[in-house]
């Protein structure tokens, strides 16, 4: 059992950096993790990642920078 299993984070800016670095961390440590950047095509990318290293993450995008019309 890892120390985060049950456990669920949202990592705002997720996308890329140091945000990616840690919503990997967390997945490791068994964090369901919530995928979230402002630029929807960093999301997919992220999500693989996470994916890759064993982890179920999901992936949101801010209704803030949504536009309606």
């Amino acid at each position: 059992m890892n120390r985060l299993d049950g456990q669920v984070a949202i990592v705002t800016g997720s996308g890329q950096g140091i945000g990616q670095g840690v919503a990997l961390c967390l997945a490791r440590a068994g964090a369901h993790v919530v995928i979230n950047d402002r630029v929807q095509e960093r999301i997919a990318p992220a999500i693989a990642k996470v994916q890759a290293s064993g982890s179920r993450p999901s992936g949101c995008r801010p209704m803030s920078y949504m536009r309606t019309k």
